[in-house]
């Protein structure tokens, strides 16, 4: 009797799958974010409307439903979620106590179905990521994050969704660069294996074990040259290589991107702060029970052209009013006009306001500092606390570091051949800029101006507490001619210097360290003489207490003048005006 039952639970439920199971044509929509940095609402808080945010993306993802079907409807986050606005600096630095973080509640409300750990995620710090990893009703996703001397995950490092009747396996993985980036105790106790010698063994185990019907990657690292030397952006050598996935999501790089390749897989990146929404969608053929064909188209959705969900900003109203309070307090009195993109053509007030804040902080005798961003400008007069955003975007630490002289040549050298070039043969421009091919290309258009950076502008670090020149015309190395110290004593190669610089720096970020100085990576540590907190919050205390301005206290300039002049301003009108 008991062996009749058994075999008659059995049959219930096998019966029971197959129903869910039925042959024909399944359809399926992979819906991705990423790189979203806290555009959580559709205001700046200064009366200007963000462009897109993640009211926009309530409103796609609301339509998708309807279209599709909620059922056939996955949502996931490829990380960089809870950096880079106020909202995010309010919830995980100010409103300490809530429960749950914003994040998640925003999480729970969009319903996203798996979250992928981003390197600004981690910059936010132990206290941050492990509150919102204890309060998210979903998985937060990162296969190679490992608890530091085991193979024990970190995070989750998968998870199986099941959509009406398919069985969906998601794999998380974050950049594998984080410590070049970020001080230790950010991510003490953790290691971080490199996604390209881990991720086909993953999905080879995850598709053994739970034989899911679709099988996704979703990386936070950036699309790529699509060569496996690119470490920290190696998304599209891994959609060309990896066998045995459907899709792959990435992010990191805010450069949107959607493309199928020979091999059948579709990859796609949706760029940063809700411009877009990337989009999979699939037919899986299904007979006898089993998968026989399974076919994808990619898109990306612009997130402008939407209409802001007025539920969503309905159910976070108090949250916004929240931020807006803390973000509009005055701190103090611009006495210059900041114009950011003026950073790229020589000494401005804009980074003299960033290097002065480090040298008052720090007592270094010399600063080095990089523009964070190339749009906008803050007018003289009162300062907010959301203005600091503008001049400071990321929680990057400032460290004290000590270089020798030559050190310090060498690093900027490095830096003004990423910012000008190596060579001056054949001199059209001052800056190291290429015309922008994808700003034509509809489906992969990371940005509208028809020219653009060769190389990151956040790697182009000017010096503060020396004078010296860059001469345009030469090649690289022979360029940056330090001329002495901002007090007039001699600056000397063979002397060792304090510096102060960001920690995203001082870790080896931008290679301007080891690559420009020759210092390896197992020796950064040995330079750090002090680590203080995040630059943003310097500058903050600064100003409340008076302490800081933007006025030039040594002086740089690109040599000759009337050339360099010429053509930044021909330069300016390519990169910067409509």
């Amino acid at each position: 009797m008991k062996f009749l039952r058994y075999c008659a639970l059995i049959l219930l439920i096998i019966t029971a799958f197959s129903c869910g199971r039925k042959d024909g044509i399944y359809r399926l929509t992979i819906l991705e974010t990423s790189d979203v940095h806290g555009k959580y609402f559709d205001s700046l808080y200064n009366g200007t409307a963000n462009r897109t945010s993640l009211a926009n993306v309530s409103a796609y993802f609301n339509e998708c439903d309807s279209i599709c079907g909620k059922e056939n409807v996955i949502r996931i986050d490829n990380g960089d979620f809870v950096q880079g606005d106020n909202a995010a600096y309010w919830a995980n630095f100010i409103d300490t106590l809530s429960d749950p973080h914003l994040m998640v509640k925003l999480v729970d409300y969009l319903g996203y179905d798996a979250l992928v750990v981003g390197n600004h995620d981690i910059e936010a710090g132990h206290n941050v990521y492990d509150r919102i990893y204890s309060q998210l009703k979903v998985p937060y996703l990162a296969a190679n994050i490992v608890k530091d001397g085991t193979d024990e995950p970190y995070f989750k490092p998968y998870t199986i969704i099941n959509r009406n009747g398919l069985k969906v396996a998601v794999i998380g993985y974050e950049n594998s660069n984080i410590k070049s980036w970020l001080g230790e105790k950010l991510w003490k106790g953790m290691d971080f294996k490199d996604i390209r010698e881990c991720v086909q063994a993953m999905v080879d185990f995850v598709n053994e074990k739970e034989k899911p019907d679709v099988t996704i990657v979703s990386c936070h690292a950036g699309v790529g040259s699509g060569e496996y030397d690119d470490f920290e952006n190696p998304s599209l050598y891994l959609a060309r290589t990896l066998t045995g996935i459907d899709a792959l999501l990435c992010g990191h790089d805010h450069a949107p991107y959607s493309d199928k390749l020979d091999n059948g897989t579709v990859i796609v990146d949706p760029g940063a702060r809700c411009s877009h929404v990337a989009q999979v969608d699939m037919e899986i053929e299904i007979r006898d029970g089993k998968v026989v064909s399974k076919s994808s188209e990619c898109k990306l959705v612009p997130m402008e052209d939407m209409p802001k969900d007025g539920q969503y900003i309905a159910r976070f109203k108090d949250d916004f009013r929240k931020v807006f309070e803390f973000s509009n307090k005055r701190i103090g009195t611009l006495e210059d006009d900041l114009v950011m993109s003026d950073a790229f053509f020589g000494q401005c007030a804009y980074i003299n306001l960033v290097q002065n804040a480090q040298l008052e902080a720090s007592g270094a005798q010399i600063s080095l500092a990089a523009p964070l961003t190339s749009k906008g400008r803050l007018d003289r007069g009162d300062l907010s606390f959301q203005d600091l955003f503008v001049i400071y975007p990321f929680e990057n630490e400032l460290y004290k570091i000590e270089l020798s002289g030559k050190q310090i040549k060498d690093y900027l050298e490095y830096s003004y051949m990423l910012w000008i070039g190596d060579a001056p043969v054949g001199r059209e421009h001052l800056l190291y800029i290429e015309e922008n091919e994808s700003a034509a290309d509809g489906q992969n258009a990371g940005q509208s101006r028809k020219y653009r950076f060769v190389n990151p502008s956040f790697n182009f670090d000017a010096a503060a507490g020396i004078n010296y020149t860059v001469d345009i015309r030469k090649p690289y190395g022979q360029r940056v001619d330090i001329l002495g110290m901002q007090d007039g004593t001699e600056f000397k190669e063979d002397t060792k210097y304090a510096v102060a610089i960001s920690s995203y720096r001082a870790n080896g970020g931008g290679k301007l360290l080891t690559e420009g100085a020759g210092i390896s990576n197992e020796e950064l540590p040995d330079i750090v003489v002090e680590k203080y907190s995040d630059i943003r919050s310097i500058i903050y205390n600064l100003f409340i207490n008076g302490r800081i301005d933007s006025q030039a206290h040594s002086n740089w300039k690109f040599i000759p003048e009337k050339l360099a002049d010429e053509l930044g301003a021909s330069d300016k009108k390519l990169l910067f005006e409509k």
